[in-house]
């Protein structure tokens, strides 16, 4: 799909497996998408995964940081918190 956000539902979808057998990994691929193409909730979303860690993968605050500070540079205050906790995670 072309557009970010029907890319972002389907991420939400998979996440929560509704409608289609649940897959973090699909979830990922498909928020990635999104979050690539400017989506700010996939980007929160996407820090929010990678800063918490997912099922079988673990946490990677360097990559939570880098997506989260796309969302954060456009205001949402979530964000710029999480964005706290990566960038003291990573060290």
């Amino acid at each position: 799909s072309r557009d970010p956000r029907a890319a972002y539902d389907l991420g939400l979808r998979y996440f929560r497996g509704d409608g289609v057998p649940q897959n973090s990994y699909q979830a990922l691929q498909w928020m990635r998408s999104a979050g690539e193409r400017g989506h700010p909730e996939a980007q929160l979303a996407l820090g929010r995964f990678y800063l918490m860690g997912i099922e079988e993968m673990g946490s990677d605050p360097a990559e939570a940081e880098r997506w989260l500070s796309l969302a954060a540079g456009r205001g949402d205050k979530e964000a710029a918190q999480l964005l706290a906790e990566a960038t003291a995670a990573k060290r």
